[in-house]
């Protein structure tokens, strides 16, 4: 296939430009809702059956500590979108204080006692284009605080006095802006900070603002792994350099209380993430974690600075260690997740108590209290499991093996999650997105599902390229390097046929966004080795995706993935780009979109879709017009599930 294939992004398009053999696949379509539909069957209702207690169970994050210390902010679902909730104390009611229909996914809070209230973002059926809004506890009172209609308003931070508020945004040409406004004159805002042709590439964020929001910690972000941090006057514009541009990440700067010094994470000089802090006065950083070795994913100071949490990743699972900043050798309290994952700390404003979200395979993602005095920790919620014993819940064991279709071979890292029943089982490789995320043993109770219903086994690899591994790990996949990381999948499925429990003639792929590229990359690659592939919001060919991806995700993207302008790097992807060597996969697909995705636009999903048809393979279809990047609304999520069941079903069930 060459390129001249690339002009059609419609279906209808594809379809009269195709093949004969293409003209003559017969698709079934219908409508659900708003969920379109191609050659999916009507759900089986026994999988309905199945299904449901894992569809009904529910899952909470923890934004933090409500104002004064009373009582926790947390996310849930109680009917079809995450909202915001209170919960005054241990095992206390939820009370829903948000009632969007779409889902919010993000708030922060504000610790001023004369003025409670919180800022949450919420966007438009996935498109991402957050507006910002103010929440009064008080009055019970929302107001609409960004006028900015068509633009992306994120990462509000709240000013000491409790009123003033900075935030970036970005509007559709990519531009970005830092911006201050007062929540006390809702839809006013002010320019305070706009890059210049000579500054860094990449987004700008506000990570804290000083007392007198005079000054405001900016964080300048081109990659994952390569961030910088600034301290910028806004009377008079000068900027002070809290960590040296290019080649190091640095992120989550905050002041000390007293003002005088910077607490934030870098990996400068070092494999890992570490706590350092910046004196002021003296213009010199401070290693502080100097046993770690581990990536700090997060911290959380006290009020007095005199203690530290730390949200240590160890290989996938967390662990959060308290110490005194007097004395860093030693933990002073310490919880830990085996396996599973701790986010969401925040320290008590007045008491030496840690908040926190824990998820597991056996927890679904609930708040604990943490007293670093006596080390007890005390649960503040437990949501439902749809009616499913936690006992039940199949953990997940951390396997590895050997890696590398490149020069470099290495043990790549995985979790297993295996049927309790007799072998050998089908297998489904669940590949994770970013590519510079990390696939952690959370609550998932739709692998609990596959598991225990489907006796499928479930493999969730971290390939090269995935963070938590150290910075050496993470850029094993950049640039020309990309394919590698497909070689790592390869090297799984050697893996699956010494493990006599593993049925390595039964094997899927299932991947979303990068992790739906890695699906389709695997099925051109070893298509004789699978016997089919989901892809959700995946790139299908890494030129037109940098072609059509929003203007503000661009620079940041090539970055990863090599640019595109320059004809070597153009040449390369078309080397691995799934759709230009759609005829080599020879094995069913699936595809999953939004109509509204800002990163990865539908007309990817379209044209992988078209081009496999055209080989004449089973194509399964689904996009949700009011969804973006991933499916958030339960409605949507609910018969996907079910369709995906059936497509399995199917395709890596049958004998």
């Amino acid at each position: 296939m060459n390129r001249s294939y690339l002009a059609p992004i419609s279906l209808a398009l594809a379809l009269l430009l195709g093949s004969n053999q293409l003209a003559a696949v017969e698709i079934k379509r219908s409508t659900e809702g708003a969920l379109q539909l191609e050659n999916v069957p009507p759900g089986k209702q026994s999988d309905v059956k199945a299904l449901r207690p894992y569809l009904e169970s529910r899952s909470g994050v923890v934004f933090g500590w409500l104002p004064h210390g009373d009582g926790a902010l947390i996310g849930t679902r109680f009917s079809d979108t995450q909202q915001l909730h209170a919960v005054r104390a241990p095992m206390g009611a939820r009370t829903q204080l948000t009632f969007e229909q779409e889902p919010v996914l993000s708030a922060i809070l504000n610790h001023n006692t004369g003025a409670p209230a919180l800022i949450y973002s919420r966007d438009s059926g996935g498109d991402e284009q957050f507006q910002l809004y103010h929440y009064n506890l008080l009055i019970n009172e929302t107001a609409l605080l960004t006028e900015g209609a068509g633009t992306r308003n994120e990462r509000p931070v709240y000013a000491p006095d409790g009123f003033q508020f900075a935030y970036t945004r970005t509007n559709a040409s990519g531009k970005y802006q830092v911006r201050m406004g007062d929540t006390r004159e809702p839809g006013k805002t002010r320019l305070v900070f706009a890059s210049t042709a000579t500054d860094p590439r990449g987004t700008w964020y506000v990570t804290d603002i000083a007392d007198g929001s005079k000054k405001l910690l900016l964080q300048n972000f081109a990659s994952v792994l390569d961030s910088n941090l600034i301290e910028l006057d806004l009377k008079t514009g000068k900027r002070l350099a809290i960590t040296a541009a290019g080649g190091v990440a640095a992120r989550d700067a905050h002041y000390a209380p007293d003002g005088k010094s910077v607490f934030y994470l870098s990996d400068a000089g070092k494999e890992n993430i570490q706590l350092f802090r910046f004196d002021l006065a003296t213009k010199k950083s401070t290693q502080l974690s100097v046993h770690m070795l581990h990536d700090i994913t997060d911290f959380s100071l006290n009020s007095d600075a005199s203690q530290v949490a730390l949200n240590v990743n160890n290989d996938g699972s967390s662990e959060l260690q308290v110490y005194n900043l007097s004395d860093m050798s030693k933990p002073i309290a310490s919880a830990a997740a085996k396996p599973g994952v701790i986010s969401g700390i925040s320290f008590h404003p007045r008491l030496n108590r840690v908040l926190m979200a824990l998820s597991s395979a056996q927890v679904a993602g609930d708040a604990f209290v943490l007293d670093t005095a006596t080390s007890e920790i005390t649960p503040w919620t437990k949501h439902e499991m749809g009616g499913l014993k936690p006992s039940d819940m199949v953990l997940p064991e951390r396997i590895q093996y050997v890696g590398g279709s490149g020069k470099t071979i290495y043990n790549v890292q995985a979790f297993a999650y295996r049927p309790r029943t007799a072998g050998p089982h089908p297998v489904l490789v669940l590949i994770h997105g970013g590519p510079e995320s990390q696939s952690r043993p959370g609550f998932d109770a739709w692998i609990q599902y596959l598991v225990a219903e489907l006796k499928i086994a479930v493999i969730a690899p971290n390939v090269r390229g995935s963070t938590g591994y150290g910075r050496l790990f993470t850029q094993m996949d950049d640039g020309i390097k990309r394919g590698d990381s497909v070689g790592d999948i390869g090297s799984l499925l050697d893996w699956i046929v010494t493990q006599p429990e593993f049925n390595a003639k039964r094997v899927a792929l299932m991947g979303g966004s990068y992790g739906g590229f890695m699906t389709l990359a695997g099925l051109v690659r070893y298509s004789d080795r699978l016997v089919g592939g989901v892809n959700t919001v995946g790139i299908s060919d890494i030129g037109t995706f940098l072609k059509n991806t929003s203007n503000y995700r661009r620079d940041l993207r090539r970055a990863e993935y090599g640019d595109e302008r320059v004809p070597a790097i153009a040449k390369f992807f078309d080397t691995i780009s799934p759709l230009l060597n759609a005829d080599k996969i020879n094995a069913p697909l699936m595809v999953i979109q939004g109509a509204n995705d800002p990163r990865v636009p539908a007309s990817e999903a379209t044209q992988i879709a078209a081009a496999v048809r055209a080989n004449g393979k089973d194509v399964w279809t689904i996009t949700a017009t009011d969804e973006g990047h991933g499916f958030k609304k339960k409605s949507n999520i609910d018969r996907t599930r079910l369709a995906v069941a059936a497509f399995l079903r199917q395709h890596l069930l049958a004998p």
